[in-house]
């Protein structure tokens, strides 16, 4: 779980200077409404993010891609989940290169979502 926090930490200090106010108005809502149960307005409003996204930074559409199947795979929904990680990991691979700490943050979820 620490690792975990970690990961979500260092993400989120990427992303800090990448990102739109509107996206991460977005963010904090979507996590919010997880954190009380609210998994359908999450789910809802990372779509929103993933959408807003394609004009951002290929790491903020690359985040929202993997927030959004995060949402997804908590509610038992793997093949939801499924090819949005695998479209971030693809994504990340061409822009961040291989080696990138990202890119084994969203291989390890896809992992997850497998399991």
């Amino acid at each position: 779980m620490r690792v975990i926090a970690a990961a979500l930490l260092l993400l989120h200090c990427a992303l800090a200077q990448a990102q739109s106010v509107e996206w991460n108005r977005l963010n904090q809502r979507a996590w919010d409404e997880r954190r009380v149960g609210k998994l359908e307005e999450s789910v809802a409003t990372a779509r929103q993010m993933v959408d807003l996204a394609a004009r951002e930074p290929v790491v903020v559409l690359t985040n929202s891609l993997n927030t959004l199947a995060d949402f997804y795979r908590w509610q038992d929904k793997f093949a939801l989940a499924d090819p949005l990680y695998r479209q971030a990991i693809s994504t990340w691979e061409k822009t961040g290169g291989p080696e990138h700490h990202l890119l084994g943050l969203y291989m390890n979820n896809l992992a997850l979502n497998l399991v």
